[in-house]
């Protein structure tokens, strides 16, 4: 099932492993990270299924990415943040959403080996990925809100974390 809106294309595949969601969203409307979505995906993801969602910089811009983690919390999910250097964006961050259920049985944790040969990627960079340094730790959550379709904060974090105040 193909669902498409405001920009963007869901491929649905009820309760398999896979689900496919691209989004090409303005600036202004980060309607991919409102609960509505989130719910929806989590509607369609297996119960052993994880999501990962690109979630801005969080050196750059630490109250965008945490107000998603946040936001994705609230939907329902476990939340695994990690980031990575990204030569063409510099220190970018990404979150891997896990439904309660699975995650309570089987939490997330970085994979320690790997089944195909990897030239730079090992279980120590791995690692590394997620540990947050202190220029890249979590606000005070209670200061953050969540991103709905009605009420859209990130916009305004995205602003002020990316201007040069």
């Amino acid at each position: 099932m193909m669902m498409r809106f405001i920009g963007w294309t869901i491929i649905l595949v009820s309760r398999l492993t896979w689900l496919l969601l691209t989004c090409q969203i303005p600036h202004n409307t980060p309607l991919v990270s409102c609960i509505v979505c989130l719910c929806l995906v989590q509607q369609h993801l297996a119960n052993d299924g994880l999501m990962v969602v690109q979630s801005t910089s969080p050196y750059y811009a630490p109250k965008s990415f945490w107000s998603i983690n946040k936001t994705i919390e609230a939907s329902g999910f476990a939340t695994t943040p990690y980031h990575t250097y990204v030569p063409s964006f510099g220190e970018w961050g990404y979150i891997i959403g896990q439904p309660l259920a699975s995650s309570r049985l089987h939490p997330f944790t970085p994979p320690q080996t790997y089944d195909l040969p990897m030239k730079f990627l090992t279980p120590a960079v791995s690692n590394a990925m997620f540990e947050f340094s202190a220029d890249m730790t979590k606000p005070v959550a209670e200061q953050l809100e969540v991103n709905t379709i009605d009420k859209q904060p990130l916009v305004r974090y995205y602003h002020q974390d990316w201007s040069d105040e």
